[in-house]
């Protein structure tokens, strides 16, 4: 009888996982539940892996604590999780043996029986992706958010009804190892140097991101960004239909803006959706991200009033210029998902008043240098954490700049610095994970020091 891999067009029916984070774990569960025999793999000790004795109970085989490319014997194909970096050994080890090497997003896809929509990009991706499945719903389809935000593709994919629209934020990383991965519509926001930690150079991680391109058919839909020059460089990648979104005028294809209304454009033909004004969110970055997911609908005849209520109604994400609270005048922001220096430019551009800044964490060699003329506008103290501590001092040598050994002294020393009607801000530039598990952790510490400031100043 013909195992479920054949169907599926994986390479065999024993898969080692690489990495038992939430994707790792994902994909591991999945495989095991379609009859795979699955072997998993993580550095981290049992007691640090939170799905370990799950895993266990459904009959993965779980190595921990070791990295040891003995454990690919035997194994069909590797499934790797998108933290995982390209030089690891075991990657290394499975190239030599020709062992096919598929990310969590690329097995996980397979099972999918519906439209898929899906947004890559170096700022906006989870907004943009968000707000996307937010317009679907409007519209009254069945929709799933997966990916990079809320949940791994891969807890759901097999679960979800027949015609379901699958809308998922995607990273470079888990493009890194895609076959056959063809969504029906993509869209790249914007290509501005990050991650280059991990990548040789600009162009490595460009080529990573273009992949969301690279199975695409000429009946599907690929979106670009009309006023970004890296975007608009993938155009000659593409062999689906080209449509473009652009905040500044209107486009052939795609969404802009026609005097003060945002409009989707087919072939040249403007239909308006909504005036710009009422749009849920302020600012020239969430106009774009509005226009990228508006963009994303074109192919499916969705119904122009339920999408201008979906553009009108969205709700703010959490740590993207999340407001925070005020102490005595002060307010505080936390733009913690900021973590790289475009992200950070964004944000200081966001505010007329003045900054206090806290920067810093895991350096990924961002060009800080970039957005010295804006830091020098707009930013009157400068609080920096973590390991780009230094480096950001030196970009900028102008600015008032305090060393903190926590966020939360840094958040206090933002209080101490700012007069009323300032802002105390954390747009980092930076990643988290030199001083907290990932960028969501850091913004609800954010919060809850600046709730403590609070509760302090209230206090009898």
């Amino acid at each position: 009888m013909a195992h479920q891999a054949d169907t599926l067009g994986l390479p065999g029916i024993s898969a080692l996982v690489l990495g038992l984070a939430r994707s790792g774990a994902g994909v591991a569960s999945l495989l095991r539940r379609h009859g795979f025999a699955v072997r998993a793999l993580d550095a981290k000790p049992r007691a640090a892996l939170a799905a370990a004795a799950r895993l266990e109970e459904e009959g993965v085989e779980c190595r921990f604590g070791t990295q040891d490319p003995a454990a690919l014997a035997g194994m069909d194909f590797l499934v790797v999780s998108p933290g995982v970096p390209a030089a690891h050994p075991l990657l290394a080890a499975a190239r030599a043996r020709r062992v096919p090497v598929l990310s969590e997003l690329e097995v996980a896809a397979r099972f999918l029986r519906g439209p898929v929509l899906a947004v890559t990009g170096t700022n906006g991706k989870t907004t943009t992706a968000t707000w996307l499945a937010h317009l679907v719903a409007a519209a009254g389809a069945p929709v799933h958010l997966a990916g990079n935000v809320g949940t791994a593709l891969s807890e759901d994919a097999d679960h979800l009804a027949p015609g379901t629209f699958t809308v998922l934020e995607v990273s470079s990383f888990q493009l890194e190892h895609i076959e056959r991965f063809r969504p029906d519509a993509a869209a790249v926001l914007n290509l501005t140097p990050d991650h280059l930690d991990r990548y040789p150079g600009m162009a490595e991680y460009v080529a990573a991101k273009a992949r969301i391109f690279e199975n695409q058919r000429p009946g599907d839909l690929a979106v670009l960004n009309a006023r970004d020059p890296g975007a608009q460089g993938l155009a000659s990648r593409v062999r689906a239909r080209l449509a473009s979104f652009d905040r500044r005028g209107p486009v052939r294809h795609g969404a802009g803006v026609e005097g003060s209304r945002i409009a989707l454009f087919r072939d040249g033909q403007a239909a308006p959706v909504l005036e710009a004004a009422r749009l849920a969110l302020p600012g020239p970055h969430n106009l774009e991200n509005a226009l990228a997911a508006l963009a994303l609908t074109l192919p499916w005849p969705f119904d122009p009033a339920a999408l201008a209520r979906g553009l009108a109604d969205f709700a703010p994400l959490p740590h993207r210029l999340e407001p925070c609270g005020e102490v005595r005048g002060v307010r505080f922001v936390n733009d913690s998902k900021a973590t790289n220096v475009d992200s950070m430019e964004k944000a200081l551009q966001s505010f007329e008043v003045p900054l206090h800044l806290i920067a810093g964490g895991h350096d990924k060699q961002g060009d800080f240098e970039s957005v010295a003329g804006l830091v020098r506008e707009r930013v009157k103290s400068l609080l920096l954490i973590g390991e780009a501590a230094e480096r950001i001092a030196h970009a900028y040598p102008f600015a008032a700049a305090v060393r903190c050994a926590t966020l939360e002294e840094a958040v206090a020393e933002g209080l101490r610095r700012a007069a009323p009607g300032e802002v105390v801000l954390l747009s980092p530039g930076c990643a988290s994970y030199d001083m907290f598990r990932d960028y969501e952790e850091r913004g609800d510490r954010f919060r809850a020091a600046a709730a403590a400031l609070g509760a302090r100043r209230a206090a009898p």
